[in-house]
């Protein structure tokens, strides 16, 4: 009788689990407006559907979109964040999204360059 309830509080811990291959991404260089964004994928590890409710980003040069209708049990969804690449030089920027799991972070950086992507450097062009 005691094992159950030891067990008893892990059961009524169920729900959503949003569970990211990864939360970070490197873009390196990129050439001044060209097409910044990367999509994040994640596994909904939980027992009851996911839904993300809204997100926030560090800068409104970024932007996040993702899926409004539930991510079911064991599915996988994306959320792709995208970067407006029209100033030169080096970023870092998040994301934060808010679900019915809690609240997560994902975060880009990277540097924006110029041309063909080689920056003369006496003329800096």
């Amino acid at each position: 009788m005691k094992s159950l309830f030891i067990f008893l509080p892990f059961l009524l811990l169920g729900g959503p689990t949003i569970d990211f291959e990864e939360k970070k991404h490197d873009f390196g260089s990129k050439v001044a407006k060209s097409k910044v964004e990367f999509a994040f994928e994640f596994t909904n590890k939980g027992d009851a559907p996911l839904v993300i409710h809204s997100h926030e980003t560090s800068c409104h040069c970024t932007s996040a979109c993702y899926s409004k209708a539930p991510i079911m049990p064991l599915q996988k969804g994306t959320v792709v964040v995208k970067y407006d690449a029209t100033k030169v030089g080096a970023f870092y920027r998040k994301v934060t999204l808010y679900t019915n799991a809690g609240k997560e972070t994902l975060t880009i950086k990277g540097e924006i360059v110029k041309g063909n992507g080689k920056v003369n450097p006496i003329t800096g062009e």
